[in-house]
């Protein structure tokens, strides 16, 4: 199992489990920014500017498993919870730090929403997926 520290806690901690996807997801690379090009018809072919080494945000969605103490009441406060932590992030600035034990990486989210909330009918378990962004890929 991917061990995953959520602003300094581990996932478990807060009732999440990590599903298949989520390591994919994170080492994914980002895409350069735009390329830009001068097309002038007094030249052949295209002029290339110069470029460097810049890369876009993007966005990282990463799966996962939550899990009650024992009812859907208590699954309900987890989400609650859960959606606190994830809006305030590391000392209430919004940017999520997100640790990952196998990788021996940080990376830096925004939380943007969490969707496909699929609950395990009575029991006080569901999957669900949570969206971030990575304002700047290259700062793990």
């Amino acid at each position: 199992m991917l061990n995953i520290h959520i602003n300094g806690r581990h996932a478990s901690e807060l009732g999440l489990t990590p599903l298949k996807g989520c390591l994919s997801e994170l080492m994914a690379p980002p895409k350069r920014k735009q390329i830009i090009t001068n097309t002038n018809t007094n030249i052949n072919g295209d002029v290339v500017l110069p470029l460097g080494t810049a890369v876009q945000s993007r966005t990282v969605t990463l799966f996962f498993k939550i899990e009650g103490n024992g009812s859907l009441i208590d699954l309900q406060d987890t989400l609650e919870l859960l959606e606190i932590e994830l809006l305030n992030g590391t000392d209430g600035n919004g940017t999520n730090e997100i640790f990952v034990e196998e990788l021996g990486r940080t990376f830096y989210l925004v939380y943007q929403e969490m969707s496909d909330y699929s609950n395990f009918g009575e029991m006080p378990k569901a999957t669900l997926r949570i969206k971030f962004l990575e304002p700047n890929p290259r700062n793990h």
